[in-house]
């Protein structure tokens, strides 16, 4: 809660969370991060975590989400993604066992698709908008 992560590289997310643990990440800031294949990287066989509050901006990532990669079941609420490039999205839905949920979310002048599910993983969003406009899917 409450924690700025900036400016790390790592090939495989620069925050990286797996196995069965319940992450939970509030009121943070992700900037200026790199990663090879994620900056924000979620990964349970059966946990579950929650990222709440959170702006992330500045993110680079050469493949998958410039901001979070996801398998498992993860919320993301009120957070805000300014500036993030690279990757497939700046949300990365990847695997068919997801249950991801996006909710009130804005993302802002990004250089990916806000949200990709890529896996047909479940994917709820609300209240989400990109570039000012209500998210299309």
């Amino acid at each position: 809660t409450n924690v700025t992560i900036q400016n790390n590289y790592a090939n495989h997310g620069a925050v990286r969370a797996s196995r069965k643990s319940a992450v939970n990440m509030a009121e943070c800031k992700v900037l200026n991060n790199e990663g090879k294949k994620d900056v924000v990287y979620f990964a349970y066989a059966s946990g579950t975590g929650n990222i709440a509050d959170c702006h992330f901006e500045g993110n680079v990532a050469t493949d998958r989400g410039s901001a979070i990669s996801i398998i498992g079941t993860v919320d993301v609420e009120n957070c805000t993604f300014t500036n993030n490039k690279g990757g497939l999205a700046v949300v990365h839905v990847r695997n068919n066992a997801t249950i991801a949920t996006v909710t009130s979310c804005e993302f802002t002048n990004n250089g990916d698709d806000a949200i990709v599910n890529v896996a047909s993983g479940k994917l709820t969003v609300t209240g989400v908008t990109v570039d000012g406009a209500p998210y299309a899917g």
